[in-house]
């Protein structure tokens, strides 16, 4: 496996490309975004961070050619240029107990970020870095991982509070909703959507006590286990790539003595290690670079799609005799 440093300008992020985020690098001691080669696995340095910006990064979201990172231990969002490698502070999180952790985008293009402590969503302006709560309190005790569940258009959101929640939010209202609860999760970290439907968690003590990979049926809730022992321990983050795998970021651990990202069939729960060691030792996040405006665009049809279903229903109701 090769580990290169990026030169400045040198690292250019496509589609299917796979980043992960390393909280405390192995090279550096702070926090670090990786690249990774989706076939060999060879890593090459994105952006180092300093004790004053990505300290300790969590999560990562790519969007108009920047990547954005949540940082816990500094109470900020960093915005990181991949084409030079600089680093800059967009916002802060005031409150003494806040910890941003995880990061997606909304419909409009503005950014979603959980706070873990104070049971958060804010919704924060890629540019200008203003921020509001989406939503607080209620379901949300300490939200982890996000993102958008298409079908439905609404925030899917891991909370580990309560032994485990999977919490349905209005990204409109910030209306919450329960969808699955307690079960086989124990510490659920994130979630993605397979392009199916089907939901997937990371949990950090599910299964065999050193994490696993849980399917969750988008309509009951119903929890399956997909992976669990083998490689798996110091489980964080996912991601899923374009046929389907699953990308699994994981900590240095007994299991494995430095950290990397481990790849999942979702059928069989195979697993291999795509990366690990040179660069990692204790990676929280991992994202595959999407198409561009991929989850944007999709997301943007939700309400579209929604009323013109609705108003096709009305005119099919009005003609009934």
């Amino acid at each position: 496996m090769a580990v290169t440093a990026g030169a400045r300008g040198a690292v250019v992020l496509a589609p299917g490309d796979i980043v992960a985020i390393d909280e405390n690098a192995a090279f550096t001691g702070s926090g670090e975004l990786v690249k990774v080669n989706p076939v060999t696995g060879a890593q090459t340095t994105i952006a180092s961070g300093s004790s004053s910006l990505m300290y300790t990064p969590y999560d990562a979201v790519y969007l108009n050619n920047k990547l954005y990172a949540p940082d816990g231990s500094l109470r900020q969002l960093d915005r990181i240029d991949p084409l030079t490698g600089s680093v800059t502070s967009i916002t802060s999180f005031t409150d003494t107990d806040s910890w941003p952790v995880n990061i997606a985008v909304d419909g409009a293009g503005k950014l979603l970020v959980t706070d873990t402590n104070l049971g958060r969503i804010y919704r924060i302006d890629p540019d200008t870095g203003a921020k509001t709560i989406l939503s607080s309190g209620g379901l949300l005790s300490n939200p982890h991982g996000l993102t958008f569940e298409p079908a439905t258009g609404k925030i899917l959101v891991a909370d580990y509070g309560n032994s485990g929640r999977l919490i349905r939010v209005d990204p409109a209202t910030g209306a919450q909703s329960l969808l699955s609860s307690h079960g086989l999760f124990v510490i659920p970290r994130d979630v993605q959507v397979a392009a199916d439907g089907t939901i997937f968690v990371s949990d950090s003590y599910a299964g065999s006590g050193n994490g696993a990979v849980l399917r969750v049926n988008p309509t009951t809730g119903v929890q399956s286990l997909v992976a669990t022992g083998g490689f798996i321990a110091g489980v964080l983050n996912l991601a899923l790539e374009a046929d389907g795998k699953i990308l699994l970021a994981e900590t240095s651990s007994t299991v494995n003595a430095a950290g990397g990202v481990l790849r999942i069939d979702p059928v069989t729960g195979a697993q291999s290690r795509l990366s690990f060691g040179g660069h990692f030792l204790n990676p929280a996040g991992v994202i595959v670079i999407p198409e561009p405006g991929a989850v944007v665009a999709t997301i943007a049809l939700v309400p579209f799609l929604l009323a013109r279903a609705r108003g096709n229903l009305r005119r099919r109701e009005s003609s009934v005799p």
